[in-house]
Parts: structure tokens; C-alpha cells; sequence
């Protein structure tokens, strides 16, 4: 049953899940811009990474979720992460500094 009425509202199914997906994108960088790097204090948004603080409870990467989550998952997954630039997060990996003692992001968006 449900089935069918998937198939006979497709259309409108996806239509809906591409406009709630583009609006969540939105919202997020919106409150991205607000955000920078709690090493350095690079603000560019383009330049803006997460990193998780400790990788044993990564779930997936943010941008991966962003194609298959829901937003309350997108935000679980970033309360475990903190705000890095591109080369502050390069040198977090290639030094393997630890940074277990930094607070971590609070979504308010």
C-alpha cells in the first residue's frame, strides 16, 4: 500500500525532500558564517572545516550526512566536532595535536 502511494506521489516526494534539503543547507550556512576557527580565528566561511574531537565517536563526516541525514543527525554529529580552518585542521593530522581540551561547537541555528 504504501508503496503505490509512494509511486503515485513521487514527483511531490522528491520535490519536497529537494526543498526541505535546500533550506536545511541554508540555515546551515548561515550559522556556518558565524562561526570561526577556534585555533587561528579564520572566519572565512569557505576556509571552515569540522573536525571531531575524538574520532572514536565519529559516526560519519558532516558533508557525507548533509546527502543523507537528517538535520537533528547533521547536528548531533557537529556537537562532537570543533571549528577548524583548512590549515589548522591539516596540521591537527599531520602533527597529531590533541585537541580533546578545546570546547567543542554548539549548534543554535
Amino acid at each position: 500500500v504504501s508503496q503505490s502511494r509512494y509511486e503515485s506521489h513521487r514527483d511531490k516526494v522528491v520535490s519536497d525532500n529537494v526543498a526541505r534539503a535546500k533550506g536545511e543547507r541554508a540555515r546551515f550556512r548561515e550559522w556556518k558564517s558565524t562561526l570561526s576557527c577556534c585555533l587561528c580565528s579564520e572566519s572565512e566561511e569557505a576556509c571552515l572545516d569540522f573536525h571531531h574531537k575524538d574520532p572514536a565517536q565519529k559516526d560519519q563526516s558532516v558533508a557525507t550526512l548533509f546527502n543523507m541525514a537528517s538535520f537533528e543527525a547533521i547536528v548531533s554529529e557537529l556537537n562532537k566536532c570543533i571549528c577548524v580552518c583548512a590549515n589548522c585542521h591539516r596540521k591537527i593530522h599531520k602533527y597529531s595535536l590533541d585537541v580533546s581540551h578545546i570546547a567543542g561547537i554548539v549548534f543554535n541555528g
